[in-house]
């Protein structure tokens, strides 16, 4: 699984120094931060309401150009 604890460490093995690896999910997933905890010296959660992420979503397609599909 990519998210999985020997994933993550590999991740890490792979980044340049300096570098930082970022991981989305839907919902909470205390979990995955556990691991990424071990996984990295440093993890942390940002958490962002649903409808703040939709507003900014919809702010990133008007700005490429593309409208929703209905007038």
């Amino acid at each position: 699984a990519l998210y999985a604890a020997a994933s993550l460490a590999k991740s890490r093995r792979r980044l340049r120094p300096g570098g930082a690896l970022v991981v989305w999910s839907a919902d909470r997933a205390p979990g995955l931060l556990t691991d990424l905890r071990q996984a990295f010296d440093e993890a942390e959660e940002v958490a962002r309401d649903k409808w703040e992420r939709y507003i900014d979503d919809m702010q990133d397609l008007y700005e490429r150009g593309v409208g929703p599909a209905w007038d």
